[in-house]
Formats: C-alpha cells, structure tokens, sequence
C-alpha cells in the first residue's frame, strides 16, 4: 500500500511538472514576471490536482453504478417479489392481489374474473 501510494505522488509530481513545463513555452509572459516560475508551479499544482480529484469522483461513481446494475440483474425484479398469494373463499369472496399499476381480480371459486392495468 506504501509503494502504491508513492507511485501515485510520484505520478501526480510528474504530471504537475509536465504541465508546468507545457506552460512555461506556450504563456511566454511567465518568464517576465519576478517569481514566474512559483507562480506558475503554485497555479498547475492547485489545476492538476482539482482535475485528478475531479477524476477519481468520476470513477467511483461509475464503479458504484456497475456495482448496482450488477446486483440489479441478480435480484427479480420488484413485480414479481411484491406478487402475494391471495386467497378468496367462498362463493361471492372477492381477492385482490398486486400493486397499484396492476391490480387482478379472483373470485371465491378461483376464476381469474379481470385484470387492470392503470398507468
């Protein structure tokens, strides 16, 4: 863990100093001002690192939107975990079983008399 976490220092210096360097040739005018340089180093730090924050957000919640679609598709969908046996007894007995969207209708002797669907 030690060295993972010093490669990656390692890695965002390298970067910094990349960028910096990019930026020294492309912004003449920092070669003008007294203490340019720091100036320059201070300012691709603070970029550099915001970016790289910016980043490893970005990537953890796209890892954690795999990880829900993944338990999404081993779980059954929500229809069918909320579908409850229903029981009506007796002749003129009504049941009504499922959700608000989907509601079916069993009489006493177990005839399935009319489904509705509200959407």
């Amino acid at each position: 863990m030690k060295n993972k976490n010093l490669s990656l220092w390692g890695i965002l210096g390298l970067v910094i100093v990349i960028v910096a360097i990019i930026s020294w040739f492309a912004f003449p005018s920092w070669k003008d001002q007294e203490g340019g340089v720091w100036q320059l180093l201070g300012i691709v730090a603070v970029g550099v690192v915001s970016i790289t924050k910016d980043l490893v957000a970005i990537a953890k919640d796209v890892k954690e939107m795999q990880e829900k679609e993944a338990l999404k598709k081993k779980q059954p969908s929500s229809r069918a975990a909320s579908i409850k046996k229903v029981e009506a007894k007796g002749e003129r007995s009504v049941a009504i079983g499922g959700s608000a969207k989907n509601a079916v209708i069993v009489t006493g002797d177990n005839n399935e008399v009319a489904e509705k669907n509200k959407e």
